[in-house]
């Protein structure tokens, strides 16, 4: 894929996981499409700066890129931190359902931010 259809997949993805996280049944799902959202945008990220590995996976990887990519310390921290929510809670309660609806809600909030985020980084790029 290219830099371009990583974005489209991402922006496609973030938008069904907001759709998704409004219906209870539905939320264990959006949580798992954040976390691609995220990845493609990432991997967008690495497609316009040249970076490798192309398509990062990966948490440290991810890491990785996003310290090259950010354009402050500032906006790193959030997005480590909003990555770290994404993959700790959101991928992981795909597996686990541990979360409660009202935390669920609150971090696909975040989730949804994030990749807004990483798409902004991505078409600066």
């Amino acid at each position: 894929m290219t830099g371009e259809e990583h974005d489209a997949m991402a922006a496609m993805l973030a938008n069904m996981a907001e759709d998704m996280g409004r219906a209870s049944p539905a939320a264990l799902v959006a949580g798992e499409l954040l976390w691609g959202a995220t990845v493609h945008a990432c991997s967008a990220i690495a497609h316009r700066t040249g970076r490798r590995p192309a398509h990062p996976r990966q948490r440290r990887q991810l890491e990785r890129l996003l310290a090259s990519a950010a354009p402050n310390e500032t906006i790193l921290a959030a997005l480590i931190r909003g990555l770290s929510i994404v993959q700790k809670r959101l991928h992981n309660h795909f597996y686990t359902g541990q979360l409660s609806d009202r935390e669920l809600a609150g971090h696909l909030d975040t989730g949804a931010e994030l990749v807004r985020s990483l798409l902004q980084i991505s078409q600066q790029s």
